[in-house]
């Protein structure tokens, strides 16, 4: 079976606050908004979510290819278009499908197999990997900014 390219995490694990049902549901909802305007806005900026970094440069060939000299994995716009942040219980999954798996794959190498230059936009956590502090940070920041909004601190 091939490596499956998803990133999981509870993102609500360190709250000491209850919730209820429909609070967890709507900040949930939040965080993930979040946390894909994130994903895709540092792609586009051509710098991983992951590490914080900027991707490696397209090579010359393939610049002239796209039109563009930096990387922000839009050869068709499917990868993108298919990244998602779905709920799964009181955690969030940030995956592609299934039909995207392999292109997800060849970019953020969580096989170890692909010989494309490293581009990370989903952590991986068999390798410890997590978002970028800013982002972290910035889920944070939507935690408190909706306990504070339901009068919860």
């Amino acid at each position: 079976m091939a490596t499956k390219v998803q990133y999981d995490f509870d993102p609500l694990e360190d709250l000491d606050v209850e919730l209820t049902n429909d609070q967890k549901d709507r900040l949930l909802e939040g965080v993930s908004d979040y946390l894909l305007e994130s994903i895709l806005s540092d792609v586009g900026d051509a710098r991983s979510p992951v590490s914080g970094r900027a991707f490696p440069k397209l090579s010359a060939e393939y610049a002239k290819e796209v039109g563009r000299k930096i990387a922000t994995l839009e050869l068709t716009g499917d990868l993108l278009d298919s990244v998602q942040v779905v709920r799964k219980g009181n955690r969030l999954r940030v995956t592609v499908p299934e039909d995207e798996q392999g292109k997800a794959d060849g970019h953020n190498n969580f096989s170890g197999e692909s010989a494309l230059p490293l581009r990370q936009f989903i952590p991986d956590a068999a390798k410890d990997q997590t978002f970028r502090p800013a982002i972290k940070a910035g889920i944070k920041e939507v935690i408190q900014d909706f306990l504070e909004e339901e009068g919860l601190v």
